[in-house]
């Protein structure tokens, strides 16, 4: 499905239904197009004619960035962040992905691209609608239009961020034994996310950078000052993610520490019951043998032993206690 924009001087207007003809006649518009379906690009052929290499690229979730000139039109290809992705493409409940989003530039209009619902350009039509007055962006500019568009990109990665951030801030001291599993689970999500925003935002940045040396796309200092915003948001978003990932990493270690020192002290807990328990079993042993014993002959024989196991297992344990309390001490 697809809408057609028109946005100038800060008044934006939808064109419904247009005709083949109007088709032709229409320009400096933009037109959003997600899920592309036959009928789709049929529909949009007197407009542009979509090249089928840009459609099997945003399907690919794994597509690299890309800036190329294909069939004359400019095109461009950057991942975008992706809130709540698919369950049935991921193997992991991960809150964040990745989404690619194509853009093409004709004289006559701008096409953006996606293959599912794409974060960036819900934003970017919320905001339209949802202002009279609206500058963020003119689609009789061009190149601010998609300097905009990777600027919302940075920022809304930005934003994701610091989400994924607030859920690595939980203190370990508050992570009970019996919540462990959830929250390594929750960590190899919050990980997978990082990985799929670090590679995105440094194929970008690679992208922007091209972009950047890239003759006549920025006509005016605006445009230069604007993509000057873009790159450093996209610097920072990139930096972010670094740093967040080495955080995930070492809570990760922590928890993988915790957890050995809780196994650590199980084992110990084990052991000593074991060494306890052996005690009574050994004198109950020394019983069962057909040679003469002590108490062997007496009407209380059992009564005896049964308190001496329960005599030796109560200094066994006391004699266990005094040790770990020894060791506790000198390790204050």
């Amino acid at each position: 499905m697809f809408s057609i924009y028109s946005i100038h001087d800060g008044k934006s207007e939808v064109l419904p239904n247009l005709t083949q003809q109007q088709m032709k006649e229409v320009s400096e518009v933009w037109v959003e197009l997600e899920s592309p379906t036959e009928d789709d690009i049929i529909a949009l052929a007197p407009l542009i004619k979509i090249p089928e290499e840009v459609i099997t690229d945003v399907r690919d979730v794994n597509e690299v960035p890309k800036l190329d000139r294909l069939d004359g039109m400019f095109y461009l290809l950057a991942q975008t962040p992706l809130s709540t992705p698919p369950k049935d493409t991921e193997q992991l409940d991960i809150k964040y992905s990745v989404n690619p989003l194509a853009i093409l530039l004709t004289p006559q209009c701008i096409v953006t691209i996606s293959a599912r619902k794409n974060d960036v350009i819900s934003y970017l039509e919320t905001k339209i609608k949802n202002t009279s007055r609206n500058h963020i962006v003119d689609t009789q500019h061009q190149p601010q239009f998609v300097t905009k568009v990777l600027l919302i990109t940075a920022k809304i990665y930005l934003r994701y961020l610091r989400d994924l951030y607030n859920r690595l801030q939980i203190p370990l001291a508050e992570r009970r034994l019996r919540e462990l599993d959830k929250e390594i689970i929750d960590l190899l999500s919050i990980e997978r996310s990082l990985v799929y925003f670090n590679a995105a935002l440094s194929s970008n940045y690679i992208v922007l950078e091209k972009l950047a040396r890239r003759r006549g796309f920025m006509e005016t200092e605006d445009d230069r000052e604007l993509f000057d915003d873009t790159l450093d948001e996209m610097r920072q978003a990139l930096e972010v993610v670094k740093v967040y990932g080495h955080i995930a990493e070492d809570t990760r270690n922590a928890l993988s520490s915790l957890i050995s020192n809780n196994l650590t002290r199980t084992v110990n807990w084990l052991t000593r019951l074991t060494l306890i328990l052996m005690l009574p079993t050994l004198v109950g042993t020394f019983y069962g043998m057909n040679v003469s014993l002590p108490f062997a002959n007496s009407l209380h024989a059992f009564s005896i032993v049964v308190g001496i196991s329960l005599l030796i297992s109560v200094v066994g344990a006391l004699w266990i206690r005094s040790k770990e309390t020894v060791h506790h001490g000198m390790k204050k």
